[in-house]
C-alpha cells in the first residue's frame, strides 16, 4: 500500500491546467463577441455611404456597417485640435477636427490630418459629451448656427490598427490556451509532468515517487501542507508538489515582505524558505510571523546541521560560492550537531 498524493497532485495539476486554459480562451472569445460589429467591419472593409443615408441616421451605435467612405460637398477646418501635453511641457497634436458639409447638415470629423479633404474614410461613432460641449456647442455659438451638426461624428483614425493589436494579443493567448489544453490532455504519462522532471534530480523519478509516497503513509511531523518523513521534506499546495531530501537541506530562513498599496504599507507576508544542495527552494507562506518561526524551529530539529536564519554573509555565499557553502554544511552534517536557535 502507498500514498497516492503525488499521483493525485499530478492529475489535479493537469485538470487545473485544462480548466484554466478553457476559461481564459472563453474570456478571449467573449471579448471578441462583444466586439463582433468591429470585427465584421474589420474584415468587410469600408463601404460607400450616400448623403441620404447619412441624414437618416440618428444613432451611430445602431449602424452595423459603420466603417464608411464619406464624400462631402465641402470640408472646413474648424481650428479645433486635441493636444497632448507631456510632463516636460511638450505639446503634440493628437487629432484635428474638420467639418464636412453634407447637404444642409455638418458631419464633425476627428482626423489625424488637418487636410481639408472632401472624401474621408472612418467609423461613425457617437459624439462624446466633452466634444459636444467644447467643440460642437462652441462652433454653433460662434457661427450662430442651430442644430446643424449631425448627432454623430466620423473617426478618421486608423480603423484596423486596434484590430491588429487585439487579434495579435488574442491569438497569442489562444495559442497558449490550446497548448495548455493539449499538454493537460496528453500528459497522461506522469513521467513527463513538470513535477516528475523536478524529482528526477534525485534519480529515477518513478522510484523516488514510490519512496516518498510510502514514507508519507507515516510522516514524522506535519504542519498544514508541510511534512517531514523519514527521508524527505515535502510540501504540497493546490496542484503542485515539492520535495527535497532531508539530508540535503542546507539553509532555512524567514523572509518578511512588506506589502504596499499606492506606496502605503498594507501589512507584511511571512514566508519560510528551505534550500537544498541542488540549489532548489521550497517556499512556504505562514499565517503570521509566529507560525513561520515555529515551522522553522521544528524543521531545524530534524536537520540540525542546516544553517538556520538569514544574514547577508550566507546569502552572498549562496549566490556566489554555493559549492563551498554546501561543502561546509556537509561537514557539519558529518559531525554530531545540536539544534541551534534560529538567528
Amino acid at each position: 500500500m502507498s500514498s497516492q498524493l503525488i499521483s493525485n497532485t499530478i492529475r489535479s495539476s493537469n485538470i487545473r491546467r485544462i480548466i484554466t486554459s478553457v476559461i481564459i480562451a472563453l474570456i478571449v472569445l467573449g471579448v471578441g463577441l462583444l466586439n463582433i460589429r468591429y470585427i465584421a467591419n474589420f474584415f468587410a472593409g469600408p463601404r460607400d455611404i450616400d448623403h441620404s443615408e447619412l441624414l437618416q441616421i440618428d444613432d451611430a451605435d445602431k449602424v452595423s456597417r459603420n466603417w464608411v467612405n464619406v464624400k462631402a460637398d465641402q470640408a472646413i477646418d474648424t481650428g479645433y485640435q486635441m493636444v497632448e501635453t507631456s510632463r516636460t511641457g511638450r505639446e503634440t497634436v493628437e487629432s484635428n477636427y474638420l467639418a464636412l458639409v453634407i447637404d444642409d447638415r455638418i458631419l464633425l470629423v476627428e482626423s489625424p490630418s488637418a487636410d481639408e479633404v472632401t472624401e474621408v474614410s472612418g467609423a461613425l461613432i457617437p459624439i462624446s459629451n466633452e466634444i459636444r460641449t467644447k467643440i460642437v456647442a462652441e462652433i454653433e455659438r460662434e457661427e450662430d448656427l442651430d442644430d446643424v451638426f449631425l448627432p454623430y461624428m466620423l473617426d478618421a483614425g486608423n480603423f484596423r490598427m486596434p484590430g491588429y493589436i487585439g487579434m495579435g494579443i488574442g491569438g497569442i493567448i489562444l495559442l497558449f490556451c490550446a497548448w495548455g489544453v493539449f499538454s493537460g490532455v496528453m500528459n497522461t504519462d506522469p513521467t513527463r509532468h513538470p513535477i516528475m522532471r523536478r524529482l528526477s534530480r534525485f534519480g529515477d523519478p518513478t522510484m523516488t515517487v514510490s519512496e516518498i509516497e510510502n514514507e508519507l503513509l507515516a510522516p514524522r511531523w506535519q504542519h498544514d501542507k508541510l511534512r517531514i518523513t523519514t527521508s524527505w521534506l515535502v510540501y504540497t499546495v493546490a496542484a503542485d508538489f515539492s520535495a527535497m531530501r532531508l539530508n540535503e537541506l542546507v539553509w532555512m530562513y524567514k523572509q518578511v515582505t512588506q506589502r504596499r498599496v499606492n506606496g502605503i504599507p498594507a501589512g507584511k507576508t511571512f514566508t519560510a524558505i528551505f534550500c537544498d544542495s541542488h540549489g532548489q527552494q521550497i517556499t512556504v507562506q505562514g499565517k503570521n510571523e509566529q507560525d513561520v518561526e515555529a515551522m522553522l524551529t521544528e524543521v531545524h530539529g530534524f536537520a540540525p546541521w542546516a544553517l538556520a536564519g538569514y544574514n547577508n554573509d550566507i546569502e552572498q555565499a549562496w549566490k556566489k560560492n554555493r559549492a563551498a557553502l554546501i561543502e561546509a554544511v556537509a561537514q557539519r552534517r558529518a559531525q554530531p550537531q545540536q539544534p541551534e536557535t534560529e538567528a
